[in-house]
């Protein structure tokens, strides 16, 4: 009886973890070790994600050919992140309580940052053709390439193809530059290669409070490639070998104690 193929499913994030530590990422992805999540992370996380899902609620209703005034998206907004049973008094004690990171201070970014996001896109006259649209693209038999479109904005021939940034610390050019890649990659799997006029790969920042897009280069055919050669770099190891000391993300590391430790250093034959 054929033995059944294990399909390894990537991400860009998993990626981009085994190119800073090899070790780090058999840890978390292939051994899922647990990893401890502190109340401040999991604010942000939040912040993030609710901040993506007011984005995709105002796309949504502009799809149906209604437009929603900032006061129903900060609503919205209001509605995802604050508990049900929250009172304005709660809110007024609450902000006084933490010194950084409480609820209605991230409130009051995010108010500023969707008035923004409203300017920017309420009188927009592209037609939103994709939002938040997952992808599970293959990477030959064994592998997957896994991630969302954010959105797909499209006017005659002009297509806008945008990830949202919700990180209140804007990303680099290099640091997207496979976030791009991917986008690019799923965006042509998911149209044959056949889409006809322009195609523009952006990132919007969902945080500022200034309407602006995050500086990035064009995602190009080499990217694809390198993107691809990270995934194959992954398939093909066998040692997940340590980078210990070598980079800054060793400070704080979760799995400082098994590194340590490591003994699994390939033998050199003589």
């Amino acid at each position: 009886m054929p033995t059944e193929t294990k399909v390894k499913t990537l991400d860009v994030e998993a990626i981009r973890d085994f190119q800073v530590c090899e070790l780090y990422y058999r840890y978390k992805y292939e051994e899922q070790r647990h990893i401890p999540i502190y109340s401040r992370e999991l604010m942000v996380d939040r912040f993030e994600n609710t901040l993506k899902k007011v984005a995709s609620f105002f796309f949504y209703k502009k799809q149906a050919e209604t437009t929603p005034s900032y006061t129903a998206i900060l609503n919205r907004w209001e509605k995802l992140w604050f508990p049900k049973d929250m009172t304005v008094y709660d809110m007024a004690v609450e902000q006084h309580e933490s010194v950084k990171g409480n609820m209605a201070t991230y409130s009051n970014t995010a108010a500023a940052a969707l008035e923004a996001f409203h300017n920017e896109f309420a009188e927009d006259d592209y037609d939103p053709i994709m939002i938040d649209e997952n992808y599970l693209i293959p990477l030959g038999d064994d592998m997957r390439l896994s991630g969302a479109i954010d959105l797909v904005l499209r006017k005659n021939d002009h297509f806008k193809v945008i990830k949202w940034n919700a990180l209140q610390r804007r990303p680099g050019i290099d640091s997207l530059m496979l976030d791009m890649a991917a986008m690019r990659f799923a965006f042509e799997h998911r149209n044959d290669k056949s889409v006809r006029g322009k195609v523009d790969y952006l990132c919007y920042d969902l945080t500022s409070a200034h309407a602006s897009y995050v500086n990035v280069e064009q995602p190009t055919k080499a990217d694809i490639n390198a993107l691809m050669y990270w995934a194959l770099e992954i398939k093909n190891t066998d040692v997940y070998v340590p980078r210990r000391g070598f980079t800054a993300y060793c400070k704080g590391c979760p799995f400082d104690e098994p590194c340590a430790n490591f003994d699994e250093w390939p033998q050199v034959v003589t």
